[in-house]
């Protein structure tokens, strides 16, 4: 008993019980989200996040017993948070080259897919599937992040130069 918590005896565990060793890895989860999602962007559809963890949770309906209300509440949990992660990565281009990133020969740097928030929700949509006014609205969204990323980099140098007055302008990569 640690902590005035009693666990539970691990060495009577049944045989169908999984072992820690033999379970789902996140790495596994994450390929599998990944799989829906490009799945959903093959076929030129939305994959929005409450319903691709509905789609997973239902993929695995085997949480049964009295505990079955915990287990469903962390798997939720733990869902919703991976398909967030997965989501902000997959509408970005592959760095391998792959034409399947690239819908848009003529325009190397546009993704396969954007992410909205649509009512407080992530939604990735297909780049061919956005209106004119997301598109601009994702323009809008590339350039401020590109004023800060120049700002940040001013405010490098500007440090490098408080900290090292001393350097010239030779020897700035030192």
């Amino acid at each position: 008993m640690a902590l005035g918590i009693e666990t539970p005896n691990v060495e009577s565990r049944e045989e169908n019980e999984v072992t820690i060793e033999e379970a789902m890895k996140q790495s596994d989860l994450e390929a599998e989200v990944g799989g829906l999602i490009h799945a959903k962007l093959d076929r030129g559809e939305r994959a929005v996040e409450t319903w691709l963890v509905s789609e997973l949770l239902q993929m695995y309906p085997g949480i049964e017993g009295d505990d079955e209300s915990f287990y469903l509440l962390c798997a939720d949990y733990h869902l919703r948070h991976t398909v967030k992660r997965v989501l902000k990565k997959c509408g970005l281009l592959d760095e391998t080259g792959d034409s399947r990133q690239r819908p848009f020969p003529s325009f190397p740097r546009v993704q396969r897919g954007y992410l909205l928030d649509e009512d407080g929700q992530m939604v990735l949509v297909p780049t061919e599937k956005l209106t004119r006014s997301q598109l601009y609205g994702k323009a809008d969204d590339y350039e401020a992040m590109g004023r800060g990323c120049f700002e940040h980099a001013d405010q490098l140098r500007r440090l490098a130069d408080e900290r090292f007055p001393e350097a010239t302008a030779s020897d700035t990569r030192t």
